[in-house]
């Protein structure tokens, strides 16, 4: 009876510990989720920067080369 008794105790105390590794492995993989997720909008703001700087960089070198077209235009009609 004694021994009836301890092996029912023993299986309830595994049984927590598997439902507390479970819970702990899908804490534990929510917050990677949440972490990548994060680290994904991150990388596209990052990139969403970057291709504005280099639109505004075309935007004045054209700009200057049109300048300079223009003035050499001017200096060619004199």
């Amino acid at each position: 009876m004694i021994i009836f008794v301890l092996i029912t105790q023993v299986a309830a105390l595994m049984k927590m510990l598997k439902v507390s590794y479970s819970h702990k492995k899908k804490q534990l993989k929510s917050a990677t989720k949440k972490r990548l997720e994060e680290h994904k909008k991150e990388l596209q703001k990052e990139e969403l920067r970057k291709l504005k700087r280099h639109k505004e960089l075309r935007k004045q070198v054209f700009r200057t080369m049109s300048k300079l077209d223009m003035k050499n235009k001017t200096k060619l009609r004199r």
